[in-house]
């Protein structure tokens, strides 16, 4: 079965902004399944946003991630 975005939800999103770069935290369900997390970056070159591979992240971006933990998983039991 190949993937359908219509199918995919977004059950929240969080974004913390540094310069040009862009660390975000989403929550998807697709299809009505199991929530799951996404951690992503993302980078503003010549007013486009890019994606870019996530890699290793910053104490900032560390400390964003454990602030929001607790309502993450929260929002992830919630939809179970």
């Amino acid at each position: 079965m190949a993937y359908d975005t219509n199918k995919d939800k977004v059950l929240a999103f969080w974004e913390m902004e540094t310069n040009n770069d862009f660390f975000t935290i989403s929550i998807f369900s697709y299809n009505g399944g199991q929530p799951k997390l996404q951690l992503g970056r993302y980078f503003s070159k010549n007013g486009e946003i890019k994606f870019s591979k996530l890699g290793r992240m910053s104490i900032d971006e560390t400390k964003f991630l454990n602030e929001k933990l607790p309502e993450i998983l929260q929002k992830m039991s919630d939809n179970v």
